[in-house]
């Protein structure tokens, strides 16, 4: 049981890190927005590239979807982890009770 929490404490710290990581992505993706945007305003004026620009901001919100949704999905999975974490703790600690309770 103890392996059992130690592999549930793993892949909680290992969601945690893969939801930081995510979360910066999704900074970098906005910032990549951001700055398409900008371009689009101003390179479209002067050169009339408006459809790469706009394919280019397509493709950073379609990304930014995906790091969200792939976050969400995470998220929703840490905290399974972290429920079923708590509930292998409370059982020990029950078990653990019935143990000092019998000596």
């Amino acid at each position: 049981m103890v392996n059992g929490i130690l592999n549930l404490q793993k892949k909680l710290e290992q969601l945690e890190t893969l939801v930081d990581t995510l979360i910066e992505e999704k900074k970098g993706l906005l910032t990549d927005l951001e700055q398409i945007d900008k371009e689009s305003g101003s390179e479209s004026k002067a050169s009339g590239q408006n459809d790469v620009l706009v394919k280019n901001l397509e493709e950073a919100r379609r990304r930014l979807a995906e790091s969200e949704a792939t976050n969400q999905r995470l998220l929703r999975e840490k905290n399974l982890v972290r429920d079923r974490l708590t509930s292998v703790r409370n059982r020990l600690d029950q078990i653990e009770g019935k143990l000092l309770e019998n000596r």
